[in-house]
């Protein structure tokens, strides 16, 4: 009959088992009795005890490397199994048995550490910690504390879009409008005012923070108001705001003749002004003049005469014109005299381009003066030939008289540049037919010339008589 010695040989592993239950446990029973007595270390404690029941279950679960006292266990219990596989089939329930056995011994070892380790936890912790619930020991996979999350009820925070108004350039009938938002919108701005009610423009800049709206005939001196909205991913805003358009910077014009003939009558000053509230005259008139209007000039005498208009606009601007005036007698005057360097003495028979006379013509007044004609008696000389005597005022041109009435030689005087003021110079020829010892001179008798613009005729004043001339025999 065979023995069965597999009972015999698993009483000892059994025994082994249950040894190191009571090692573990005795363990456990002084670490909480360290604990109580220094309340100081208990993290550390708690740690070093979680660390050995962790360690104890990784070796029942196989998790952990094994001791080598394990090692050399697992050894033989592996020995005995390879020596039990020809056992019977009763054998065989009866391993089955005693492994099951073992089994529930150590998932009842798992199960007591833990709730061992919970109760010593709470007792030492208990004179520290306000709350009731066992602290959770951490385990050796846990490395940092995360973050707790929000609830669901918790509001959470939303980004609130702002509008900033960063300039208005207002012009007379335009406007600039920029501003900036606090998130990337789309922004538009509805314009009221001058006719307009709400008005849309849409930013220029697009979807951006920065935003420029470019706004135009608009009425001067006017009240606009504006809202802007924003709309983007940070939500809606909106801002409200107004102008006054400026106020246009006044105008003036002053027209008039500046140049008036004395005689003259019916000119007048004009004047016309824009965006005014006043206006003031100074000058050679004054008192307060309207916006627009017309002035009458009457004179006295000749002169330059100076108006001034000053006007100030509605913006508090001021504006002046000025206009100067001359005023001349329209009918010239012209007064005759010997010239300086009038010749006189003895002429020599058969002497041609002798000068015997210079009268000079000074005009007094008018202004554009032209002569036509002018006399001149011959007394005495009655051996020269008259028609021989030629007048011209330094041109050039000196021509015969038109026309002779007895002694009287007359001059018609033609082409450019013959005015009022100037110097007209005689000669003659003393023919060989002349009388020796006869003399003679030349006065003058009248002048004609007339204003070329208003027509009238020149008055002339002064007599002239020129200096004796005695002919000689030629030595």
């Amino acid at each position: 009959m065979r023995t069965n010695n597999k009972g015999f040989i698993q009483i000892p592993l059994l025994l082994l088992i249950l040894a190191g239950i009571a090692v573990v446990g005795g363990g456990s029973y002084f670490v909480a009795r360290e604990i109580k007595k220094s309340p100081a270390n208990h993290n550390q404690q708690t740690a070093s005890v979680a660390s050995v029941f962790t360690d104890e279950q990784q070796v029942l679960n196989g998790e952990n490397t094994p001791t080598p006292q394990q090692t050399e266990t697992a050894n033989q219990e592996s020995e005995i199994q390879s020596q039990t596989k020809t056992t019977s089939t009763g054998n065989s329930s009866a391993k089955t048995t005693n492994t099951s056995a073992q089994k529930q011994t150590a998932q009842q070892q798992q199960q007591s550490q833990p709730a061992q380790n919970q109760v010593s936890n709470t007792q030492q912790t208990a004179p520290t910690q306000p709350s009731q619930s066992a602290p959770t020991t951490p385990t050796p996979t846990q490395t940092t504390q995360q973050p707790s999350q929000p609830s669901q009820n918790q509001t959470q925070p939303t980004v609130k879009v702002s509008i900033s108004l960063t300039s208005q350039d207002i012009g007379e009938t335009t406007a600039r409008i920029e501003w900036t938002t606090s998130e990337p919108t789309e922004s538009k701005l509805y314009l009221s005012g001058g006719g307009i009610t709400s008005q849309q423009y849409a930013s220029q800049n697009g979807y951006t923070t920065k935003h420029i709206v470019t706004l135009s005939n608009l009425q001067p001196t006017t009240d606009y108001s504006f809202q802007i909205t924003a709309t983007g991913n940070g939500g809606f805003a909106d801002y409200t705001g107004g102008f006054k358009t400026k106020t246009p910077s006044p105008t003036l014009q002053l027209s008039g003749e500046t140049n008036i003939p004395l005689e003259g009558n019916g000119y007048k000053l004009t004047w016309t002004s824009a965006n005014t509230k006043q206006c003031m005259a100074s000058g050679d008139w004054s008192g307060n003049k309207a916006a627009s209007g017309e002035y009458t000039l009457s004179y006295s005498q000749a002169g330059n005469y100076t108006y001034t208009l000053n006007c100030t606009g509605d913006n508090g601007e001021n504006i002046n014109k000025s206009i100067a005036v001359k005023v001349f007698e329209s009918t010239p005057r012209i007064t005759v005299a010997v010239s300086v360097g009038t010749p006189s003495g003895a002429v020599t028979i058969g002497a041609t381009e002798q000068q015997i006379f210079k009268l000079s013509l000074q005009q007094t007044s008018g202004s554009n003066c032209q002569v036509s004609n002018i006399k001149v008696r011959l007394v005495g000389g009655n051996s020269l030939v008259k028609n021989s005597i030629r007048a011209g005022n330094g041109t050039g041109y000196f021509p015969s008289p038109s026309g002779v009435d007895g002694n009287v030689l007359d001059y018609e005087i033609s082409g450019t540049g013959t005015y009022c003021n100037t110097t007209f110079t005689f000669k003659t020829d003393v023919p060989e037919t002349a009388t020796p010892g006869e003399t003679f001179h030349l006065e003058f008798v009248s002048l004609k010339a007339r204003d070329t613009v208003s027509g009238s005729d020149a008055i002339v004043s002064g007599s002239v008589v020129g200096g004796e001339f005695t002919i000689v025999q030629n030595q």
